[in-house]
């Protein structure tokens, strides 16, 4: 699988399920907007605010997981790697998504937001018996 084809990939999801692994060794997980209008170059972005779980998580611990299903439920995608926590305006900026609006009602410059940059170490994908693993 290429970085082409895992782009392409992308494209067919809205959300993932994020996975952190905490101080305490507690896994944690929830759900996020996958952000479609940037083209996929082996890293994804996402917003959260600071004071949050994921975010502790990651300060501790940079391990990444995050999993994605399609609708029909015959696809499956994860990526893992390392998650960096920036506070950078100029780098939330460029990867602000319109479509973000909808889901946070704020905007990328709002108090105490932060923004997860993942590096994806490897990929997985699943399709009606294929298990192939893709690693950059």
């Amino acid at each position: 699988m290429t970085q082409q084809e895992i782009s392409a990939l992308l494209q067919t999801f809205d959300v993932c399920m994020m996975t952190t692994i905490g101080i305490d060794g507690e896994i944690n997980s929830r759900p996020m907007l996958q952000n479609k209008e940037k083209e996929y170059d082996g890293y994804l972005y996402f917003f959260s605010l600071e004071d949050t779980r994921k975010v502790r998580d990651l300060s501790d611990i940079p391990t990444i997981s995050l999993t994605y299903q399609d609708k029909e439920g015959k696809q499956f995608l994860q990526l893992h790697g390392e998650g960096e926590i920036t506070n950078s305006t100029k780098e939330m900026a460029a990867h602000w998504d319109k479509n973000l609006d909808k889901w946070w009602h704020l905007q990328e410059h709002t108090e105490g937001m932060c923004m997860i940059k993942v590096k994806v170490a490897w990929a997985r994908y699943w399709c009606q018996g294929s298990d192939e693993v893709f690693e950059q």
